[in-house]
């Protein structure tokens, strides 16, 4: 914009970084691109709007403006009940109350000055009966990523979670055809990471909260009942094969942030920054069931070391439910 002399209004650079924030979840971002696209559709707008003004009455300076990025920059602020009456009658109200809940959260944490893209769900798994729109596509799209990745390297992240639903297997076994039969003897060495211990656990726990304005001054003593609750739930939760680290670390954050959030939300805003201890050990249990679930819908089968969904200090408590 420096070098186009172009200006902007502090509301237009926002909704200008809202919409890179978005086009960069695109598995097809492409960085300048994106952003000479963005900058190149204000531009556009802009000219629209002063072609139909006078020109006596057109300004020097070009400033841009909100809607000039995006025409409809003000649905956030929008009632929630047009989306609802265009999903009532197709789909079950619980998804609905559910959707309209994210809503809820995404504006108020946005009040509050934080991401809400980094504490709400951006990518959904919608499962449910045959006939409800799921399409199968997963050989022909992996066949696609290994073709490009020819003379590169591919980095297949997540890798255990092939192991999950039809889906996996069917990317398995493109992998499986694709690859050479003899590439497990170009792999002379192996690095092996070990699970996370629960003290890093929670120190990793402490920082996701304060990034997000919460606090539980519990976590940074551990001498306190607190701090033992929650290190025993880490103890449980990294014996499960399930069981992802630093990533599910990230994720207990967000369902105590959203459990504070919903907590604001009923006090008419009122803000309420530190999380209780019942809160934490609620989260917790949810998580260990969670995790449990999947494992028994996986067909693993429960061993001396994995823990039992049995009810913890301060399970009564309400906790948010976690992001798909």
């Amino acid at each position: 914009m420096e070098e186009q002399d172009l200006h902007a209004t502090e509301e237009a650079i926002k909704i200008a970084r809202e919409i890179l924030e978005r086009a960069l979840m695109r598995p097809n971002f492409s960085n300048g691109g994106d952003v000479e696209s963005c900058l190149a559709k204000a531009k556009l707008n802009y000219e629209a709007r002063q072609s139909k003004t006078p020109i006596f009455k057109r300004p020097f300076d070009i400033i841009l403006q909100p809607e000039y990025f995006d025409s409809n920059f003000e649905r956030d602020s929008q009632d929630g009940n047009n989306f609802r009456k265009m999903l009532q009658g197709s789909i079950d109200e619980s998804i609905i109350a559910k959707l309209e809940r994210y809503q809820k959260q995404s504006r108020f944490a946005k009040k509050r000055g934080l991401n809400s893209r980094e504490l709400l769900p951006t990518n959904f798994v919608f499962k449910g009966p045959p006939g409800t729109g799921k399409i199968g596509q997963t050989a022909p799209k992996t066949r696609t990523q290994l073709e490009k990745a020819l003379g590169k390297v591919l980095v297949v992240d997540e890798a255990h979670r092939l192991a999950e639903g039809q889906f996996g297997t069917e990317a398995v076994h493109e992998l499986i055809q694709f690859l050479s039969p003899a590439l497990s003897g170009l792999f002379s060495k192996e690095i092996t990471f070990e699970n996370i211990k629960p003290d890093d656990c929670i120190r990793l726990l402490e920082r996701e909260l304060a990034k997000n304005q919460i606090y539980a001054s519990f976590l940074q003593d551990s001498s306190s009942d607190g701090y033992h609750i929650v290190h025993k739930g880490f103890e449980a939760l990294r014996v499960l094969p399930s069981w992802s680290n630093a990533r599910d670390v990230k994720t207990l954050a967000k369902r105590m942030v959203l459990t504070q959030l919903d907590m604001m939300l009923e006090m008419d805003g009122q803000d309420v920054p530190t999380l209780s201890v019942a809160d934490a050990a609620s989260c917790m249990t949810q998580m260990i069931r969670m995790q449990l679930d999947r494992n028994i819908s996986q067909g693993i089968r429960a061993n001396k070391n994995m823990p039992r969904a049995h009810k913890q200090q301060g399970d009564s408590a309400t906790c948010a439910p976690a992001p798909p």
